[in-house]
């Protein structure tokens, strides 16, 4: 029959008159082990509160003096508040009257402090110079979910950030930090500070080569920008600031290749990092054939790119010269229309 516990019910016969008398006898038998119930916790479980554990335990020949519950090793009475902070186990043990036993194992947590949450690298209502990088420390022994968001309040920006990134934008700026235990126990901090970084590169450069000269452009890249450095190949091209956003000189002969950089340069005088362009080198072939027809001719213009850029050339004008025969010294060229 399996292990089932149930009642036998037997009928056995008393006296010997005619008519025979029968008497019930009840006997149960007993196949199975105590069921153990246990409320008021869960096994590895985390609580940020006290708990009181109840256990009972279910079987038709229990046999109540063979019940026994331990906490962390000590005797333990059911339905006892449990406050302690750190890690318990519960150990529920027990018997019936056919010799079977029933044992339990309940491993819980109880966490009633919330992590603490430190900042390091800026102080509060600090201004910073420069850039700067915030540590964030949390102090947790069961430590669960974190974040931490930057907002620029000066830029209208919020980002997620991560401790120890480099912050390298002007402004005032409020940190918001969050961290939960496993216990669901939740701290939350803010951190506010104004960073007065230098300015980003400027965006946008470009160059434009036209008539022996170069034409630069840009974009500024933030409000407090003073003025702006220029460089070709790595020289600087004035001690003083460009406070435009342009700039232009002549005399480029690119047949080398350019490098042009702009730098911007805040009111504190911190100069930011350059934005770059290349200009490739360049070379301008002409080989024509000699011209006879006198009206009508082909002329070849060969530009050579030297450098691994892509490059763009046109539109060209080409001036035509035609050398005279009479009444000019020889070599002497004289424009033709």
């Amino acid at each position: 029959m399996g292990k089932v516990n149930g009642w036998l019910i037997l009928w056995r016969r008393v006296g010997m008159p005619v008519c025979a008398r029968f008497r019930r006898t009840v006997r149960s038998w007993d196949k199975s082990a105590p069921r153990i119930v246990v409320t008021g916790i869960s096994t590895w479980a985390w609580y940020n509160h006290p708990v009181t554990p109840a256990f009972t335990l279910e079987d038709q020949n229990l046999e109540p003096d063979s019940v026994l519950a331990t906490l962390d090793g000590q005797v333990f009475a059911s339905g006892t508040e449990v406050a302690a902070e750190g890690k318990h186990v519960l150990v529920v043990a027990g018997g019936d009257g056919e010799g079977h036993v029933s044992s339990g194992t309940w491993k819980f947590t109880i966490d009633r402090t919330s992590p603490a949450i430190a900042f390091t690298g800026v102080s509060p209502g600090q201004l910073k110079v420069g850039q700067a990088a915030v540590g964030v420390t949390i102090t947790e022994l069961n430590p669960g979910a974190s974040s931490f968001v930057l907002n620029n309040l000066t830029l209208g920006t919020t980002a997620a950030y991560q401790p120890g990134s480099p912050i390298t934008r002007d402004g005032a700026y409020r940190l918001d930090a969050s961290a939960q235990d496993l216990a669901l126990n939740l701290t939350t901090a803010s951190l506010s500070f104004t960073l007065d970084a230098p300015p980003p590169a400027p965006l946008g450069l470009q160059v434009v080569l036209e008539g022996g000269g170069a034409r630069l452009s840009w974009t500024k890249p933030e409000p407090d920008v003073k003025g702006y450095r220029v460089y070709r190949n790595g020289v600087l091209r004035s001690e003083s600031y460009f406070t435009g956003t342009s700039f232009a000189e002549q005399g480029i002969f690119p047949d080398a290749g350019l490098v042009y950089e702009v730098s911007a340069v805040d009111n504190r005088g911190q100069e930011g990092p350059k934005a770059r362009a290349a200009v490739p080198a360049l070379s301008v072939d002409m080989a024509p054939p000699p011209l006879t027809r006198g009206f009508q001719d082909l002329l070849g213009v060969v530009v050579t790119n030297k450098s691994t850029f892509t490059f763009t050339a046109g539109p060209a004008m080409v001036e035509l010269v035609k050398e005279k025969t009479q009444g000019l010294r020889p070599g002497e060229w004289v424009k033709t229309t």
